[in-house]
């Protein structure tokens, strides 16, 4: 069935747990969201929808300025995306697994309802939900892009390649996530540590998207084509 398991069509359900666990939604026996006709998982192992409501998440108390040495550093959103290795081939086969991981960190002794800390007039809790929003944003309209390479192809090469194109993917969104981020705080603070961020976060796009056109040529070149 193209899944670790059989279906059990009368309950429906999957009879094999899902292997990507609780990443996969508490349904530890459900598929692709309950929507298999607009929805692939061919190992079961995809990377998985952001669904926690981001106006939920609480901080955890953490030296921000100790870690980073910017003195007056309040808090941070830190969106924990998956970037090593998300895609691997086996033979002919790409496996894709991962999930997006939110942590909101406030320096000891902030007050997280407090505005002043914010140059928005938010305070500091409806700021990093901002960040929060839109990495989750991001983290969900980019899945198909990498989960799309998941399946089964014609040739161990054409596997590697895929695995390649996959992972290269998801490091140009990883880094499209963080200069979108940081530009949220140059618009607010004009912070020459967020201009320097961008700039980074900038180049190393550009290498991610470098490193994709390369896979993707070579993709094409070997004549492999996409199973889904």
């Amino acid at each position: 069935m193209g899944f670790c398991g059989n279906i059990a069509a009368v309950m429906p359900n999957w009879l094999s747990r899902d292997p990507s666990e609780e990443n996969g939604g508490v349904n530890l026996y459900g598929f692709v969201s309950n929507d298999p006709l607009s929805a692939f998982d061919a190992q079961g192992l995809a990377l998985m929808q952001y669904s926690t409501d981001t106006s939920s998440l609480r901080f955890q108390t953490f030296d921000l300025r100790g870690k980073y040495n910017i003195p007056n550093l309040a808090a941070r959103t830190d969106a924990q995306w998956p970037i090593s290795q998300v895609a691997t081939a086996s033979g002919k086969t790409v496996a894709i697994q991962g999930s997006l991981n939110i942590v909101l960190q406030i320096q000891p002794g902030e007050d997280p309802n407090d505005p002043s800390s914010t140059a928005d007039g938010l305070t500091i809790t409806a700021h990093e939900h901002l960040h929060a929003e839109l990495a989750k944003t991001l983290w969900n309209a980019d899945l198909a892009s990498v989960n799309k390479w998941e399946g089964t192809y014609c040739s161990e090469q054409c596997a590697t390649l895929a695995a390649s194109i996959a992972n290269y993917q998801d490091l140009y969104n990883f880094y499209d996530e963080r200069q979108q981020n940081l530009q949220i705080d140059v618009r607010q603070y004009n912070g020459a540590n967020a201009k320097r961020g961008v700039g980074v976060a900038g180049q190393l796009k550009a290498a991610a998207q470098s490193g994709l056109d390369q896979a993707t040529a070579a993709f094409s070149a070997a004549k492999c084509s996409n199973p889904n």
